[in-house]
């Protein structure tokens, strides 16, 4: 179920209207009925008050999850967390379609809801955002539809798992190789060679952040 058919269900149940809803976030009544109809949804910060004014759990409107967390283990390989699944021990995060360049990555228009994170995932003083993956280039480790966590940062290690933009491209999921005078990004699948950039190359790959988590969207 969707953030807009959650909110709608929890605040008839709570038999307050949208007029009422709208007086008690200070915002207008057009806006609760855009969220609603999923025309658009609010920060983070708004969903907070929202629950608290509909005296229930934050949890409650959000997506539906797997109850298992796939973590990256390693630079290159993700494993299948079986710690018990705790909701109310975990943070909302954006999720995002894309990342595209000329845009950051928690622009309104970007975010198409918000999944929880493990805290022991998250680092003080770091933005973070749910990417939806499209397309295989990373399978079978990462898969379409899957979800990684990424933390927003300029730069990264060598061989670590990140999001990044050449160009005018959407932002991508790759394995990152740096050397002295060359950027390399890598594929999981064979299909894929390697995108190999030299000298002032380089500058045409600019990094968003790291990968420190994936979730297997079954």
């Amino acid at each position: 179920m969707k953030f807009n058919e959650k909110l709608k269900i929890a605040r008839k149940e709570a038999k307050i209207t949208q007029v009422e809803l709208a007086e008690k976030l200070n915002v207008t009544q057009g806006t609760v009925a855009n969220w609603e109809r999923g025309v658009r949804e609010p920060d983070i910060e708004t969903v907070q008050r929202i629950a608290t004014a509909l005296n229930i759990k934050i949890e409650m409107l959000f997506s539906d999850l797997p109850r298992s967390n796939n973590r990256f283990r390693s630079a290159n390989s993700a494993k299948m967390d079986t710690a018990p699944f705790h909701p109310d021990q975990m943070t909302p995060i954006p999720v995002v379609g894309k990342v595209a360049a000329g845009y950051t990555c928690l622009a309104e228009q970007y975010i198409e809801g918000y999944a929880l994170a493990d805290p022991d995932s998250l680092t003080d003083g770091y933005d973070y955002f749910w990417l939806r993956v499209t397309g295989d280039s990373m399978e079978p480790d990462i898969r379409e539809g899957d979800l990684v966590l990424v933390r927003v940062q300029e730069a990264v290690e060598s061989g670590e798992c990140a999001v990044v933009l050449v160009d005018g491209e959407d932002g991508l999921v790759k394995d990152i190789e740096i050397g002295k005078d060359h950027v390399t990004l890598c594929s999981k699948n064979p299909n894929y060679p390697p995108r190999v950039f030299v000298r002032e190359e380089a500058n045409r790959v600019r990094i968003v952040g790291k990968v420190v988590e994936l979730k297997r969207m079954i």
